[in-house]
């Protein structure tokens, strides 16, 4: 329940905060070089799971059926779909501050989804972590 997700949630969206934060504040590159950066990281800590980069759509709706996930990709040749990057991106922007979005998928936008979803949270929170940290010991 909530109960259980809500503090690996707290720190998965903090990790991010947190690497945004100090990409901007600290590193200060180009939009390419964050996202090279990113990916160069979630490589490094993704401990064989796959890494993709490419379009997110970002909406108000929960993504939960085939109809849904195929009119996504379709319309807007999205690898994934969410409901928080949008905000910080549009923030961001508007900051002129370099921004991206990394996520750990939780389910595959149909009926299907993670059995465990609080030891999914878990798993993606110790990722988010590692990756802020070889974010900044990379250098971005």
């Amino acid at each position: 329940g909530v109960r259980q997700t809500w503090p690996a949630a707290v720190i998965i969206g903090l990790a991010f905060a947190i690497t945004q934060w100090v990409s901007a504040t600290w590193i200060s590159v180009e939009m390419t070089g964050l996202a090279a950066a990113c990916e160069h990281a979630a490589r490094e800590v993704s401990d064989g799971a796959g890494v993709h980069t490419g379009r997110i759509a970002s909406g108000d709706q929960f993504i939960a059926s085939v109809a849904q996930r195929v009119r996504i990709v379709e319309q807007f040749g999205a690898l994934a779909a969410e409901m928080e990057g949008a905000a910080m991106a549009q923030a961001c922007a508007r900051m002129g501050v370099p921004w991206a979005v990394v996520r750990s998928i939780s389910d595959s936008a149909d009926a299907g989804a993670v059995a465990d979803f609080p030891a999914f949270l878990g798993m993606a929170a110790e990722r988010g972590v590692a990756l802020a940290r070889e974010l900044v010991r990379g250098g971005a």
